[in-house]
């Protein structure tokens, strides 16, 4: 039979500990596809603020049911039921919910809804890739690491992601505020205003990114061993590389609003899907591989998506203005 285990170089746990742990966090994963498909129709009734409410609630639950399962005893099973179930709530509080708080609910349920859904059908897939590229990005690696070195250093680059991408959450934040304004200034062709939005929003996540980059590198030495109790201590060649990573994804991710804004993204979620499979495959095969190296890749990777990003931006910029 086929040893998950070995796959993932976890040895202290059983076969069927592990297999119950990845159906859980499948059905996790799932769950969250959930919630992205819910956002859509909240967004679309400009509701998106409350829906945001609910998600970072149910994010709160689900650290809560980690800390309660993890230190009740239940083990890695236990903390991926807790999460898992966390969230289902969530999708089911947001499901009841809109019902009440989607009056167009029921129009998109019609032969006409769906024969007009069908041109949105390329973005919709999309869209649903996003969390895919996401976990790749953020998790392939981290397996990557754990396979071919050791959980540790596993472990190591998963603290070191975690803390450089604070700055890419603040990009993160201002994507969120950005993308239904430049969706409602392009629908009403308002272009001057779509421009004038995607450019103070650029200007805004370089200039606090800088900031919060900066901070976070020179602060990293004394947060990282504080935060995992002197277990860990910052590597800052390569705390330094995850910073610049995490700085230029903030600034794509910015940018890449005008594409999903208008649902021409999809050629770009799945060039990104392709670039992190295929950079995970050739590190796969090197002869040796370090944190450093998985720090070099991922920056090439950020730079290459930056370049088709900025293309794309470009080219739609150009095509509204024109207009």
């Amino acid at each position: 039979m086929f040893d998950l285990r070995k796959l993932l170089n976890i040895q202290d746990l059983t076969y069927e500990t592990v297999l119950i742990t990845l159906i859980l966090t499948a059905l996790h994963t799932v769950f969250i596809f959930q919630t992205q498909l819910l956002y859509a129709l909240y967004r679309s009734c400009h509701e998106q603020v409350y829906w945001n409410s609910v998600i970072q609630f149910t994010r709160f639950c689900e650290f809560l049911m980690v800390a309660i399962m993890a230190s009740s005893g239940t083990g890695v099973i236990g903390v991926a039921a807790g999460i898992a179930f966390a969230r289902l709530c969530g999708v089911i509080y947001l499901s009841i919910k809109s019902k009440t708080r989607i009056p167009l609910l029921k129009e998109l349920v019609t032969d006409r809804s769906l024969k007009l859904s069908k041109p949105l059908l390329s973005a919709g897939f999309g869209f649903m890739l996003m969390p895919l590229v996401q976990a790749l990005n953020i998790q392939g690696f981290v397996w990557l690491v754990g396979y071919l070195i050791s959980p540790t250093a596993s472990a190591t680059l998963n603290i070191f992601r975690v803390y450089s991408r604070v700055i890419f959450q603040v990009g993160d934040i201002i994507r969120r505020a950005l993308w239904p304004e430049l969706t409602e200034s392009y629908t009403s062709c308002d272009f001057k205003r779509f421009n004038k939005l995607l450019l103070k929003s650029i200007v805004g996540v370089v200039g606090v990114g800088l900031v919060f980059s900066i901070i976070s590198y020179f602060l990293a030495d004394y947060i990282i061993p504080l935060w995992t109790l002197g277990e860990v201590h910052a590597d800052m060649s390569i705390i330094g590389l995850l910073i610049i990573v995490s700085f230029f994804g903030a600034i794509r991710y910015v940018v890449f609003t005008a594409a999903t804004a208008i649902n021409q993204h999809t050629p770009l979620v799945i060039a990104e899907l392709l670039i992190n499979i295929s950079a995970i495959a050739i590190l796969f095969y090197l002869e040796e591989v370090s944190l450093l190296k998985v720090g070099v890749t991922l920056l090439i990777i950020e730079v290459i998506l930056a370049i088709l990003v900025f293309s794309k931006t470009k080219s739609i910029a150009q095509t509204i203005t024109n207009k």
